[in-house]
C-alpha cells in the first residue's frame, strides 16, 4: 500500500518515537541514501530504517515449503539479534503440506511449532508470523515479530520488544496492506458480515458441587502438564478456568482466534457425555467465521498427538492422556452421535491419507517395539486404513526420488518401519499387542495386494524375508 506524503510523515514520526522509547536504533540517515523513485510503503520504510532487526522476503517464496520455511525461520531468528537462536531446523508435515511443523533446538531444548495455511504452496502463509509469536510467548522470548506487507509481493517483519508489540501492530493495521486471512477473507469482509451472523445455541452450563470441584482441582495438574507443552502460562490459565467451571471466555470471532479451540472445549469440559460434546460442537459450528479457525487450530493440536515425545519421559504420557481415540473418532464423524457434523462438506477432522512421514514412522516403530519410553496413544494406531492409504503411488515415487537425490541405497527409518510391520509377532494375551498386530496385518495385506515400484518392492521383499 503506497503511502501519501502526510501518511509517510506520520509513519516516520511514529517510528522515531517508538525507536527512542525502546532504543531500537532507527537509522534515519539510511532514508537519504535509499533510492525512492516513487511513493513507498510501510514495508519499505521499516526495512530501510531498521535493517538489523528486520527480515524481508517475497510473498512468493519460490521453493517448496520443506525448504522455504526453515530458511524463513533462520532469517527471522537473525532479526532477533541473538534473542532467538534456533539450530538444526527441520520442516515436516503429516497432512501433505497443508500445514507444517518446524522442529529445532533452542536453549538446549528441542522445540517445535505448527504453521497452518501452507497448502503445499510457495506462497507465504501469514500464519507463520502468528505461530512464531505464539512460540515466542511460550518460550519466554523478550520480543515479538510484526509483519508489514506492501500489497504486492513483499513482506518485511521487524523484531521488537514485547512491550512495543501492540503499538507496532497498530502501525501495521494503519499503514500496511491488508493480508487475506484463511479462506481468502479480509478483515473488512469479516467486519461487514458481522451483522449477518446467525444466533448461536446457548452455551452449555454445568453445576459442580464442592466434592466434584475438589476432584477436578486434584486432577488438574495432569491436564496442566500436557497443556504447558504447547501453550503459554496465560493461555493455560484460560483453559484452567474453563476446566473448573465449564464457562466459556468472551470471544469476538471476527477479530480474535478462538481462546479455547473446539478440541479443548470437548476434552476439558466437566461433562464428558456424548450429548455434552454434541451441544458444544453445535455451538462452535454456529459461528459463521470463528468455526473455521477453531477447527483449524483443533486439527493442529490433535496432530501433536502423533509425536513420539508423549512418552512420560520427554513429555507426559499421551497428548490427551488416553482420550485421543475418542476425540479423533468424534471429530471424524466415526461415532454415531457425531456422524452428522461437517464443515464445508467435510468431517471436522479430515479423513483420507495419513502420510508415513518420518515423524509418523518413528512414533509407530516405538509403539511396535513396546519398549519404554514410547507414546502409547499415537493417533496412527487408530488410523490403520488411513496410514495404508498414505502409501500411495505419489508418496512411493517421492520416497524413491529422495533416496536417489541423497545417494542412499535405502532410507534407514523406512527400512526399520517395514521390517517391524512385516515381522510383528503373533498375538499375545494382551489387547494392545493384538491391536499392534491388526495394524501390521492391515498394512501387510495392503502392500502385498499391489504392484510396488522399484526399489520399494525390493525393500518390502527384504523386510519380509
Amino acid at each position: 500500500m503506497e503511502l501519501g506524503e502526510k501518511q509517510t510523515q506520520d509513519l516516520l514520526k511514529a517510528l522515531q518515537v517508538l525507536s527512542d522509547e525502546y532504543v531500537l536504533g532507527m537509522e534515519s540517515a539510511a532514508l537519504a541514501e535509499a533510492e525512492q523513485p516513487h511513493p513507498q510503503d510501510a514495508s519499505f520504510y521499516v526495512q530501510t530504517l531498521f535493517p538489523h532487526r528486520t527480515a524481508s522476503h517475497a510473498e512468493e517464496l519460490g521453493e517448496a515449503p520443506s525448504g522455504a520455511y526453515p530458511r524463513l525461520l533462520a532469517a527471522y531468528a537473525e532479526a532477533s539479534g541473538g534473542v532467538f537462536v534456533p539450530q538444526d531446523i527441520e520442516a515436516d508435515s503429516d497432512d501433505s503440506w497443508d500445514s507444517l511443523t518446524l522442529e529445532f533446538h533452542h536453549a538446549s531444548r528441542k522445540q517445535r511449532f505448527k504453521v497452518s495455511g501452507v497448502e503445499d504452496s510457495d506462497w507465504f502463509a501469514p500464519d507463520f508470523v502468528k505461530a512464531l509469536n505464539r512460540f515466542a510467548k511460550r518460550a519466554g522470548l523478550t520480543g515479538r515479530w510484526v509483519d508489514f506487507h506492501n500489497g504486492d509481493d513483499n513482506c518485511t517483519s521487524i523484531f521488537v520488544p514485547e512491550a512495543a508489540h501492540t503499538r507496532f501492530k497498530a502501525l501495521k493495521k494503519k499503514y500496511s496492506a491488508a493480508v487475506k486471512d484463511e479462506g481468502g477473507l479480509t478483515l473488512a469482509l469479516l467486519s461487514s458480515a458481522e451483522s449477518k451472523s446467525i444466533p448461536s445455541p446457548p452455551a452449555l452450563e454445568v453445576e459442580l458441587d464442592k466434592e466434584q470441584l475438589a476432584q477436578r482441582k486434584t486432577a488438574w495438574p495432569e491436564y496442566e502438564a500436557r497443556l504447558r507443552v504447547n501453550h503459554s502460562k496465560s493461555e493455560v490459565k484460560v483453559f484452567e478456568r474453563y476446566y473448573l467451571s465449564g464457562k466459556e471466555p468472551k470471544w469476538d470471532q471476527y477479530w480474535e482466534e478462538d481462546p479455547i479451540p473446539l478440541i479443548y472445549r470437548l476434552w476439558l469440559f466437566p461433562d464428558q457425555s456424548d450429548d455434552a460434546w454434541c451441544a458444544i460442537t453445535e455451538r462452535v459450528l454456529s459461528y459463521n467465521f470463528g468455526a473455521g479457525r477453531s477447527l483449524m487450530d483443533s486439527a493442529n493440536i490433535l496432530r501433536t498427538a502423533y509425536s513420539r515425545d508423549w512418552n512420560g519421559q520427554d513429555w507426559p504420557v499421551g497428548a490427551f492422556g488416553g482420550a485421543e481415540q475418542r476425540l479423533l473418532h468424534f471429530l471424524q464423524g466415526r461415532m454415531p452421535c457425531s456422524a452428522h457434523f461437517s464443515y464445508k462438506g467435510e468431517p471436522l477432522y479430515p479423513r483420507g491419507r495419513l502420510r508415513p512421514t518420518p515423524y509418523v514412522m518413528e512414533a509407530v516403530c516405538r509403539w511396535l517395539k513396546d519398549e519404554p519410553p514410547y507414546n502409547p496413544f499415537i493417533l496412527a494406531r487408530y488410523q490403520g486404513e488411513e496410514l495404508l492409504a498414505g502409501f500411495d503411488d505419489t508418496w512411493l515415487q517421492e520416497m524413491v526420488k529422495d533416496c536417489k537425490l541423497s545417494r542412499r541405497r535405502e532410507p534407514p527409518l523406512l527400512i526399520d518401519f517395514l521390517a517391524r510391520i512385516a515381522n510383528y509377532p503373533a498375538p499375545r494375551q494382551n489387547a494392545e499387542a493384538d491391536e499392534r498386530l491388526a495394524l501390521c496385518l492391515l498394512i501387510r495385506q495392503g502392500l502385498d495386494s499391489r504392484t510396488l515400484p522399484e526399489p520399494f518392492a525390493d525393500w518390502w521383499a527384504k523386510a519380509k524375508s
